[in-house]
């Protein structure tokens, strides 16, 4: 049933090739790759995306859902707002409801 769910919020919006701004983010972080903050974010967002991938069977699915999807219940910000807002574990009991059908 989450499959479903995410599955068809994911072809809300047609994938496309990444582009060079896309990756303009993990440039900077790459810069620091010691800094505790920034090794944090990058192990959540991990985290959040293999959630998202294990539900929906597509890593490049769960990407453009991580950094696109607006979600209503989090007052319309994206997945990867909510890790760099620090809501890494309310994300993931979210992704967790939808794969029991709860949320989703």
């Amino acid at each position: 049933m989450l499959r479903v769910t995410l599955v068809d919020d994911f072809a809300l919006k047609p994938l496309r090739a990444p582009h060079d701004e896309d990756f303009h983010d993990l440039i900077a972080l790459s810069r620091q790759p010691t800094s505790e903050s920034v090794q944090r974010f990058l192990r959540d967002a991990l985290r959040v995306i293999r959630a998202a991938t294990d539900i929906s069977g597509d890593v490049n699915q769960a990407l453009f859902w991580y950094r696109n999807e607006p979600l209503p219940v989090f007052d319309y910000k994206t997945a990867e707002q909510l890790v760099s807002d620090g809501r890494t574990d309310d994300l993931l009991r979210y992704v967790s409801s939808l794969e029991a059908g709860g949320a989703g």
